[in-house]
Protein backbone atom coordinates (compact mmCIF):
# COMPACT_ATOMS: atom_id res chain seq x y z
CA UNK A 1 0.00 0.00 0.00
CA UNK A 2 1.24 3.47 -0.87
CA UNK A 3 0.07 7.01 -0.14
CA UNK A 4 -0.43 8.91 -3.40
CA UNK A 5 -1.51 12.41 -4.31
CA UNK A 6 -4.76 12.42 -6.27
CA UNK A 7 -3.12 13.49 -9.53
CA UNK A 8 -0.77 10.49 -9.39
CA UNK A 9 -3.50 7.86 -9.03
CA UNK A 10 -4.03 5.74 -12.13
CA UNK A 11 -7.61 4.76 -13.11
CA UNK A 12 -8.47 1.34 -11.75
CA UNK A 13 -6.12 1.54 -8.76
CA UNK A 14 -7.64 -0.18 -5.72
CA UNK A 15 -8.32 1.91 -2.63
CA UNK A 16 -6.19 0.70 0.28
CA UNK A 17 -8.05 2.34 3.16
CA UNK A 18 -11.62 3.55 3.60
CA UNK A 19 -12.28 7.20 2.80
CA UNK A 20 -14.28 9.01 5.47
CA UNK A 21 -15.80 12.49 5.34
CA UNK A 22 -15.72 15.16 8.04
CA UNK A 23 -18.80 13.65 9.71
CA UNK A 24 -17.18 10.22 9.93
CA UNK A 25 -19.30 8.69 7.15
CA UNK A 26 -17.60 6.17 4.87
CA UNK A 27 -17.57 7.50 1.31
CA UNK A 28 -15.61 4.65 -0.28
CA UNK A 29 -14.59 1.34 1.20
CA UNK A 30 -11.19 -0.29 0.87
CA UNK A 31 -10.88 -2.36 -2.29
CA UNK A 32 -12.98 -0.06 -4.50
CA UNK A 33 -11.51 0.58 -7.96
CA UNK A 34 -10.83 4.31 -8.28
CA UNK A 35 -12.31 5.97 -11.35
CA UNK A 36 -11.52 9.52 -12.56
CA UNK A 37 -14.99 10.54 -11.34
CA UNK A 38 -14.32 9.20 -7.84
CA UNK A 39 -10.97 10.98 -7.70
CA UNK A 40 -12.45 14.26 -8.96
CA UNK A 41 -15.30 14.10 -6.42
CA UNK A 42 -12.89 13.46 -3.56
CA UNK A 43 -10.72 16.38 -4.69
CA UNK A 44 -13.80 18.63 -4.57
CA UNK A 45 -14.39 17.49 -0.98
CA UNK A 46 -10.90 18.59 0.05
CA UNK A 47 -8.96 15.31 -0.07
CA UNK A 48 -5.33 15.60 -1.14
CA UNK A 49 -4.18 11.98 -1.09
CA UNK A 50 -5.37 8.39 -0.87
CA UNK A 51 -3.83 5.07 0.07
CA UNK A 52 -3.82 2.66 -2.87
CA UNK A 53 -3.02 -1.02 -2.86
CA UNK A 54 0.01 -2.68 -4.36
CA UNK A 55 -0.55 -5.87 -6.31
CA UNK A 56 2.21 -7.95 -4.69
CA UNK A 57 2.07 -8.73 -0.95
CA UNK A 58 5.19 -8.66 1.23
CA UNK A 59 7.27 -11.81 0.79
CA UNK A 60 8.22 -12.46 4.43
CA UNK A 61 6.44 -12.76 7.77
CA UNK A 62 6.63 -9.08 8.82
CA UNK A 63 3.42 -7.79 10.30
CA UNK A 64 1.19 -5.74 8.01
CA UNK A 65 -0.94 -3.11 9.78
CA UNK A 66 -4.58 -4.27 9.61
CA UNK A 67 -7.34 -2.23 7.95
CA UNK A 68 -9.37 0.32 9.87
CA UNK A 69 -11.70 -1.16 12.46
CA UNK A 70 -15.39 -0.32 12.26
CA UNK A 71 -15.14 1.18 15.75
CA UNK A 72 -12.82 3.90 14.40
CA UNK A 73 -15.58 5.23 12.14
CA UNK A 74 -18.30 4.78 14.76
CA UNK A 75 -16.43 6.73 17.42
CA UNK A 76 -15.40 9.50 14.99
CA UNK A 77 -19.06 9.92 14.06
CA UNK A 78 -20.06 10.05 17.73
CA UNK A 79 -17.44 12.72 18.50
CA UNK A 80 -18.51 14.86 15.53
CA UNK A 81 -22.15 14.52 16.55
CA UNK A 82 -21.40 15.53 20.14
CA UNK A 83 -19.47 18.59 18.97
CA UNK A 84 -22.23 19.64 16.57
CA UNK A 85 -24.94 19.12 19.19
CA UNK A 86 -23.14 21.21 21.81
CA UNK A 87 -22.44 23.91 19.21
CA UNK A 88 -26.11 23.99 18.19
CA UNK A 89 -27.35 24.07 21.80
CA UNK A 90 -25.12 27.08 22.43
CA UNK A 91 -26.61 29.01 19.54
CA UNK A 92 -24.13 28.13 16.79
CA UNK A 93 -21.74 30.95 15.95
CA UNK A 94 -23.34 33.37 18.41
CA UNK A 95 -20.45 34.58 20.55
CA UNK A 96 -20.65 34.86 24.33
CA UNK A 97 -18.22 35.71 27.09
CA UNK A 98 -16.55 33.05 29.22
CA UNK A 99 -18.80 33.66 32.21
CA UNK A 100 -22.00 33.14 30.19
CA UNK A 101 -20.68 29.85 28.83
CA UNK A 102 -19.71 28.72 32.32
CA UNK A 103 -23.24 29.42 33.51
CA UNK A 104 -24.56 27.22 30.71
CA UNK A 105 -22.16 24.42 31.69
CA UNK A 106 -23.56 24.42 35.22
CA UNK A 107 -27.15 24.24 33.99
CA UNK A 108 -29.29 21.12 33.65
CA UNK A 109 -29.04 21.28 29.85
CA UNK A 110 -25.32 20.50 29.97
CA UNK A 111 -25.78 17.59 32.35
CA UNK A 112 -28.41 16.09 30.07
CA UNK A 113 -25.84 15.74 27.29
CA UNK A 114 -24.28 12.87 29.26
CA UNK A 115 -27.56 11.21 30.20
CA UNK A 116 -28.40 7.90 28.53
CA UNK A 117 -28.80 8.55 24.81
CA UNK A 118 -27.19 11.99 25.02
CA UNK A 119 -24.32 12.76 22.61
CA UNK A 120 -21.56 12.74 25.25
CA UNK A 121 -22.88 9.51 26.72
CA UNK A 122 -22.84 8.03 23.21
CA UNK A 123 -19.14 8.93 22.88
CA UNK A 124 -18.34 7.28 26.20
CA UNK A 125 -20.41 4.24 25.23
CA UNK A 126 -19.02 3.84 21.70
CA UNK A 127 -15.46 4.16 22.96
CA UNK A 128 -15.73 0.68 24.48
CA UNK A 129 -15.43 -0.86 21.01
CA UNK A 130 -12.37 1.27 20.31
CA UNK A 131 -10.78 0.12 23.56
CA UNK A 132 -11.40 -3.52 22.68
CA UNK A 133 -9.72 -3.03 19.29
CA UNK A 134 -6.67 -1.24 20.67
CA UNK A 135 -5.78 -2.67 24.08
CA UNK A 136 -3.27 -5.50 24.05
CA UNK A 137 -3.18 -5.64 20.26
CA UNK A 138 0.56 -6.27 20.14
CA UNK A 139 0.97 -4.08 17.05
CA UNK A 140 2.71 -0.70 16.95
CA UNK A 141 0.44 2.26 16.45
CA UNK A 142 0.49 3.81 12.99
CA UNK A 143 0.81 7.63 13.00
CA UNK A 144 -1.60 7.83 10.06
CA UNK A 145 -4.56 5.81 11.24
CA UNK A 146 -6.28 4.30 8.20
CA UNK A 147 -7.84 7.50 6.98
CA UNK A 148 -7.28 9.80 4.06
CA UNK A 149 -8.81 13.01 5.38
CA UNK A 150 -7.05 14.16 8.54
CA UNK A 151 -8.74 17.50 9.08
CA UNK A 152 -11.94 16.59 10.91
CA UNK A 153 -12.35 16.96 14.65
CA UNK A 154 -13.74 13.44 15.01
CA UNK A 155 -10.84 11.80 13.20
CA UNK A 156 -8.27 13.89 15.07
CA UNK A 157 -9.86 12.95 18.37
CA UNK A 158 -9.88 9.23 17.59
CA UNK A 159 -6.23 9.29 16.53
CA UNK A 160 -5.32 11.14 19.74
CA UNK A 161 -7.18 8.47 21.70
CA UNK A 162 -5.27 5.75 19.87
CA UNK A 163 -1.93 7.34 20.70
CA UNK A 164 -3.08 7.74 24.31
CA UNK A 165 -3.83 4.02 24.47
CA UNK A 166 -0.34 3.16 23.20
CA UNK A 167 1.24 5.42 25.82
CA UNK A 168 -1.16 4.64 28.65
CA UNK A 169 -0.51 0.91 28.33
CA UNK A 170 3.27 1.22 28.70
CA UNK A 171 2.74 3.58 31.66
CA UNK A 172 0.86 0.76 33.38
CA UNK A 173 -2.49 2.53 33.67
CA UNK A 174 -5.21 0.33 35.10
CA UNK A 175 -8.42 -0.49 33.27
CA UNK A 176 -10.44 2.29 34.93
CA UNK A 177 -7.78 4.95 34.35
CA UNK A 178 -7.34 3.85 30.74
CA UNK A 179 -11.05 4.18 30.03
CA UNK A 180 -11.15 7.63 31.58
CA UNK A 181 -8.10 8.64 29.55
CA UNK A 182 -9.78 7.49 26.33
CA UNK A 183 -13.06 9.20 27.23
CA UNK A 184 -11.24 12.46 27.90
CA UNK A 185 -9.03 12.26 24.81
CA UNK A 186 -12.01 11.68 22.53
CA UNK A 187 -13.57 14.87 23.90
CA UNK A 188 -10.40 16.87 24.60
CA UNK A 189 -11.44 19.52 22.04
CA UNK A 190 -15.15 19.64 22.90
CA UNK A 191 -14.57 23.15 24.26
CA UNK A 192 -14.08 24.37 20.69
CA UNK A 193 -17.86 24.06 20.28
CA UNK A 194 -18.20 27.23 22.39
CA UNK A 195 -18.06 30.44 20.33
CA UNK A 196 -16.17 32.95 22.49
CA UNK A 197 -15.98 36.68 22.00
CA UNK A 198 -12.33 37.25 22.93
CA UNK A 199 -9.83 37.07 20.01
CA UNK A 200 -6.27 35.73 20.00
CA UNK A 201 -4.49 32.37 19.99
CA UNK A 202 -3.98 32.32 23.76
CA UNK A 203 -7.64 33.13 24.37
CA UNK A 204 -8.71 30.32 22.03
CA UNK A 205 -6.62 27.82 24.00
CA UNK A 206 -7.64 29.15 27.40
CA UNK A 207 -11.33 29.07 26.57
CA UNK A 208 -11.55 25.73 24.80
CA UNK A 209 -9.59 23.94 27.53
CA UNK A 210 -11.44 25.67 30.37
CA UNK A 211 -14.89 25.24 28.86
CA UNK A 212 -14.19 21.65 27.85
CA UNK A 213 -13.27 20.98 31.48
CA UNK A 214 -16.38 22.75 32.78
CA UNK A 215 -18.68 20.85 30.42
CA UNK A 216 -17.23 17.40 31.11
CA UNK A 217 -17.09 18.07 34.85
CA UNK A 218 -20.78 19.01 34.79
CA UNK A 219 -21.64 15.66 33.25
CA UNK A 220 -22.75 13.25 35.94
CA UNK A 221 -20.62 10.22 35.04
CA UNK A 222 -17.90 7.99 36.42
CA UNK A 223 -15.28 9.59 34.18
CA UNK A 224 -13.83 11.76 36.96
CA UNK A 225 -10.42 12.17 35.35
CA UNK A 226 -11.67 12.75 31.80
CA UNK A 227 -12.29 16.51 32.29
CA UNK A 228 -8.60 17.02 33.11
CA UNK A 229 -7.58 15.67 29.70
CA UNK A 230 -9.54 18.54 28.14
CA UNK A 231 -8.21 20.98 30.75
CA UNK A 232 -4.50 20.17 30.56
CA UNK A 233 -3.60 19.01 27.04
CA UNK A 234 -1.96 22.42 26.37
CA UNK A 235 0.01 22.60 29.64
CA UNK A 236 3.84 22.42 29.45
CA UNK A 237 6.41 21.06 31.88
CA UNK A 238 8.20 24.41 32.25
CA UNK A 239 5.05 26.30 33.28
CA UNK A 240 4.61 28.23 30.00
CA UNK A 241 1.51 26.27 28.94
CA UNK A 242 -2.18 27.13 29.19
CA UNK A 243 -4.64 27.67 30.77
CA UNK A 244 -3.07 27.53 34.28
CA UNK A 245 0.69 27.47 33.66
CA UNK A 246 1.22 24.28 35.67
CA UNK A 247 4.81 23.10 36.17
CA UNK A 248 5.51 19.43 35.54
CA UNK A 249 7.96 17.07 37.21
CA UNK A 250 9.07 15.19 34.05
CA UNK A 251 8.29 11.98 35.89
CA UNK A 252 5.54 9.42 35.52
CA UNK A 253 5.33 8.80 39.23
CA UNK A 254 3.27 11.44 41.02
CA UNK A 255 4.56 13.25 44.12
CA UNK A 256 1.63 14.49 46.16
CA UNK A 257 3.81 16.82 48.26
CA UNK A 258 5.00 18.89 45.28
CA UNK A 259 3.19 21.96 43.88
CA UNK A 260 0.27 21.29 41.48
CA UNK A 261 1.45 19.52 38.36
CA UNK A 262 -0.52 18.39 35.32
CA UNK A 263 -2.25 15.05 35.76
CA UNK A 264 -0.63 12.06 34.09
CA UNK A 265 -3.56 11.75 31.69
CA UNK A 266 -3.19 15.42 30.78
CA UNK A 267 0.51 14.96 30.04
CA UNK A 268 -0.19 11.88 27.92
CA UNK A 269 -2.83 13.76 25.93
CA UNK A 270 -0.49 16.74 25.41
CA UNK A 271 2.00 14.51 23.60
CA UNK A 272 -0.65 12.62 21.63
CA UNK A 273 -2.42 15.83 20.56
CA UNK A 274 0.69 17.67 19.38
CA UNK A 275 2.12 14.61 17.64
CA UNK A 276 -1.05 14.18 15.58
CA UNK A 277 -1.05 17.86 14.65
CA UNK A 278 2.56 17.55 13.47
CA UNK A 279 2.05 14.50 11.25
CA UNK A 280 -1.21 15.78 9.75
CA UNK A 281 0.01 19.34 9.13
CA UNK A 282 -2.55 21.08 11.33
CA UNK A 283 -0.20 24.07 11.71
CA UNK A 284 1.73 23.85 8.43
CA UNK A 285 3.19 21.18 6.19
CA UNK A 286 2.78 17.64 7.56
CA UNK A 287 5.97 16.16 8.94
CA UNK A 288 7.13 12.58 8.39
CA UNK A 289 6.49 10.64 11.60
CA UNK A 290 10.19 10.23 12.41
CA UNK A 291 10.66 13.99 12.04
CA UNK A 292 7.64 14.63 14.29
CA UNK A 293 9.11 12.33 16.93
CA UNK A 294 12.33 14.34 16.79
CA UNK A 295 10.31 17.52 17.40
CA UNK A 296 8.84 15.94 20.53
CA UNK A 297 12.30 14.88 21.67
CA UNK A 298 13.54 18.44 21.10
CA UNK A 299 10.89 19.76 23.51
CA UNK A 300 11.27 16.89 25.97
CA UNK A 301 11.67 18.23 29.49
CA UNK A 302 10.40 21.71 28.64
CA UNK A 303 7.04 21.19 26.92
CA UNK A 304 6.53 17.47 27.33
CA UNK A 305 7.12 15.02 30.16
CA UNK A 306 10.58 13.59 29.51
CA UNK A 307 9.77 10.05 30.62
CA UNK A 308 6.58 9.97 28.54
CA UNK A 309 8.33 11.17 25.38
CA UNK A 310 10.89 8.41 25.71
CA UNK A 311 8.14 5.79 26.01
CA UNK A 312 6.07 7.32 23.20
CA UNK A 313 9.01 7.28 20.78
CA UNK A 314 9.51 3.61 21.59
CA UNK A 315 5.86 2.68 20.98
CA UNK A 316 4.84 4.68 17.91
CA UNK A 317 5.90 3.50 14.48
CA UNK A 318 8.33 6.04 12.96
CA UNK A 319 7.83 4.61 9.46
CA UNK A 320 4.15 3.75 8.84
CA UNK A 321 2.84 1.44 6.19
CA UNK A 322 2.62 3.06 2.74
CA UNK A 323 4.96 5.97 3.47
CA UNK A 324 8.01 6.88 1.39
CA UNK A 325 11.46 6.76 3.00
CA UNK A 326 14.87 7.86 1.75
CA UNK A 327 17.70 5.35 2.11
CA UNK A 328 20.66 7.26 3.54
CA UNK A 329 23.35 4.56 3.66
CA UNK A 330 24.23 1.17 2.30
CA UNK A 331 24.03 -0.28 -1.20
CA UNK A 332 20.82 1.61 -2.09
CA UNK A 333 21.96 5.01 -0.74
CA UNK A 334 19.92 7.88 -2.19
CA UNK A 335 17.09 5.63 -3.40
CA UNK A 336 13.45 6.05 -2.41
CA UNK A 337 11.46 3.13 -1.03
CA UNK A 338 7.95 2.39 0.21
CA UNK A 339 7.32 0.93 3.66
CA UNK A 340 5.55 -2.36 2.94
CA UNK A 341 5.38 -3.94 6.39
CA UNK A 342 6.36 -3.24 9.99
CA UNK A 343 8.69 -5.49 11.93
CA UNK A 344 7.13 -5.83 15.40
CA UNK A 345 10.51 -6.65 16.95
CA UNK A 346 11.99 -3.32 15.84
CA UNK A 347 9.61 -0.69 14.47
CA UNK A 348 12.44 1.50 13.16
CA UNK A 349 13.55 -1.36 10.88
CA UNK A 350 10.62 -1.96 8.49
CA UNK A 351 10.40 -4.00 5.33
CA UNK A 352 10.71 -1.60 2.37
CA UNK A 353 10.49 -1.80 -1.40
CA UNK A 354 12.99 0.31 -3.38
CA UNK A 355 11.27 1.80 -6.43
CA UNK A 356 13.18 5.03 -7.33
CA UNK A 357 16.91 5.31 -7.88
CA UNK A 358 19.07 8.13 -6.48
CA UNK A 359 18.05 10.34 -9.43
CA UNK A 360 14.35 9.84 -8.77
CA UNK A 361 13.90 7.55 -11.80
CA UNK A 362 11.82 4.34 -11.47
CA UNK A 363 14.08 1.30 -11.09
CA UNK A 364 13.71 -2.45 -10.72
CA UNK A 365 11.80 -3.22 -7.54
CA UNK A 366 13.98 -4.52 -4.72
CA UNK A 367 12.61 -5.66 -1.38
CA UNK A 368 14.83 -4.91 1.61
CA UNK A 369 14.29 -5.98 5.22
CA UNK A 370 16.16 -3.45 7.33
CA UNK A 371 16.05 -5.77 10.32
CA UNK A 372 18.53 -8.03 8.51
CA UNK A 373 20.90 -5.30 7.32
CA UNK A 374 22.49 -3.07 9.96
CA UNK A 375 24.31 -1.02 7.30
CA UNK A 376 21.12 0.59 6.00
CA UNK A 377 19.63 3.71 7.56
CA UNK A 378 16.50 5.56 6.43
CA UNK A 379 14.56 8.75 7.11
CA UNK A 380 11.07 9.89 6.28
CA UNK A 381 10.39 11.92 3.15
CA UNK A 382 8.35 15.14 3.56
CA UNK A 383 4.93 14.70 2.00
CA UNK A 384 3.91 17.03 -0.79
Amino acid sequence: MKRCTLDNILPGALLGRPVVDHEGRVLLNAGVALTPRYVSTLADKGFTHLFVRELAPPSNDAVVVPPMQASHVTVAQAVSHAFNTVHRELGGEKQKCLKDHQVWCSAKAAEELADAGGPIHVVFDSSEGLIADLEGGGLPQSPLVQHAHEGSLGEHSVRVAEYCVALGEVCGLGTRAMRQLIAGSLLHDIGKAFAVSEPGADAAIIYHTTLGFELLRACNSDNRVAPYVAYEHHEFQDGTGLPRGLVGSNRIERNRTSPPVPTLVGEIAAIANDYDRLVTGANGDPLPPDWALNVLRGHSGTRYNEELVRLFAREVTPYPLGEDVLIESGFHKGCTAIVRAINPRHTSKPLVMVYLDASGIPCDLVEVDLLNDSNISIRGVPYR
